[in-house]
């Protein structure tokens, strides 16, 4: 094997800890926590540094409480502290502290990453994903983070994480903490934060907003989104436009569009036929939806034959069927956010006060850049020296189920030569003739 690959082994399967002091030494830990305020004088027991580290490693258990996170604080820092102490620690300034800290290490990685994009997607910067997760707390901190309300009228703690991801660079780029109650529409503008002329953006439903897709044209930014059926559409000349008579008389339909009453966003709409059975198989599900604002009416049913998208996207880069396969790369951002309920533990938050929590939670999503940081120049190797496609899932259980066996081994050549056998065996797709995975999928567009 050669040196360099050993070196990536080394990097991906090494101590959470180095990688984390990587990203983040110790001398920006205490620059970060003095300019939140979150230390103010020397620390006597807990710095910055530690505290940073040990809710990291508070990631890799699944059952996660204050007295734990004491003892990984007593443990890395050299000396015993109190549970209560390590709590206290949890403030409103610890929070803006590992929220800078997650942005410091997500800068840090962009850094060390340069991609060459070919294909469907060399017109573009970056491909990026805008989506949410929530995820349920204890009933006691309902009052920060109301949710949905069960049958007997009592509201749920629920937090959503707003995340944005770049699809070819496979790293994060932006979060957000809030509560469930900003629903996905309202964040559809937070994009503009961090989109950049020439980036291309994949939309869901949720973030379906006229005035945002208005920005994106004036920024130079790229959009892909599946069409909301309820928008307003008109010709270019401002007449009203019957896309489902239009679908009928044709069979498929790319044209420029006025979009939204208000907005009048000029887009190009493209409209492709579905296989009969998926056509069916989407109407059955929409027809078992028990919301009854999501009641379809006829017209509605028969629009779910075609899979209709609007975008900015010219004719000449992207053809229909292109849309199509694009599109579906942004399913991959559902199965990050399994990985980090599966194998990252961010469901399982104790009990506690907001600011602990958040703090936590911020502290996972460090540990998940990092690790999402170095899956793709692994997935790269193992592709070109056995073309096997790794599995992030597989992965992500591997690394959180044998991280503490792992760590001593890649000291050394033979070990990290058997660590890649046992991720080549145990964490990559198996091969089918019948389904093509992601890495195989992204592969062939670009």
């Amino acid at each position: 094997m050669k040196q360099k690959n050993l070196d990536r082994i080394r990097t991906t399967s090494a101590d959470p800890l180095k990688n984390i002091a990587r990203h983040l030494p110790v001398d920006r830990c205490c620059e970060l926590a003095k300019v939140v305020g979150f230390q103010r004088r020397k620390p006597r027991k807990i710095t910055p540094a530690v505290l940073v580290k040990a809710l990291c490693v508070l990631a890799f258990y699944s059952k996660n409480s204050y007295e734990l996170l004491a003892e990984i604080v007593g443990l890395l820092g050299g000396r015993p502290v109190s549970k209560q102490g390590t709590a206290k620690r949890l403030s409103a300034s610890c929070v803006e502290f590992m929220r800078h800290a997650l942005f410091a290490v997500v800068s840090s990685i962009a850094r060390f990453r340069q991609f060459n994009k070919r294909g469907l997607f060399e017109s573009f910067g970056r491909v990026l994903v805008h989506d949410s997760t929530s995820i349920k707390l204890h009933p006691r901190l309902a009052g920060a983070f109301p949710g949905s309300r069960n049958q007997t009228g009592k509201a749920n703690a629920i937090i959503k994480i707003q995340a944005v991801y770049d699809l070819i660079g496979e790293r994060f780029l932006d979060f957000a903490l809030s509560a469930f109650t900003r629903n996905d529409q309202a964040a559809a503008q937070d994009i503009l934060n961090v989109a950049k002329p020439g980036d291309l953006v994949l939309r869901d439903l949720g973030y379906f907003a006229c005035k945002v897709f208005t920005q994106f044209n004036k920024l130079g930014v790229f959009f892909l989104s599946r069409l909301r059926m309820k928008v307003g559409l008109m010709t270019e000349d401002g007449q009203p436009l019957d896309l489902l008579a239009s679908l009928r008389k044709m069979g498929e339909f790319d044209q420029p569009v006025l979009l939204g009453a208000e907005e009048k966003v000029l887009v190009r709409l493209v409209a492709v036929p579905l296989a009969q059975a998926h056509a069916d198989a989407r109407r059955r599900k929409v027809k078992q939806n028990r919301d009854r604002r999501c009641a379809p009416n006829k017209k509605s049913l028969e629009l779910l034959g075609w899979e209709i998208f609007v975008t900015n996207v010219s004719t000449e880069i992207w053809s229909p069927k292109n849309l199509q396969s694009v599109y579906a790369l942004r399913w991959r951002i559902e199965i990050i956010f399994k990985t980090w309920k599966s194998h990252f533990h961010v469901s399982d938050m104790p009990a506690g006060s907001p600011n602990q929590v958040q703090a936590m939670l911020y502290a996972r999503l460090l540990v998940i850049s990092i690790f999402q940081s170095i899956f793709d120049p692994l997935a790269q190797h193992l592709y070109n020296a056995y073309g096997r496609c790794l599995s992030l899932l597989r992965l992500g259980q591997f690394l959180n189920q044998n991280q503490w066996l792992i760590t001593p081994m890649a000291q050394t050549s033979r070990g990290l030569q058997l660590i890649e056998k046992l991720i080549t065996r145990h964490c990559c797709y198996d091969v089918r003739k019948d389904r093509v995975n992601y890495i195989e999928q992204r592969r062939r567009l670009s």
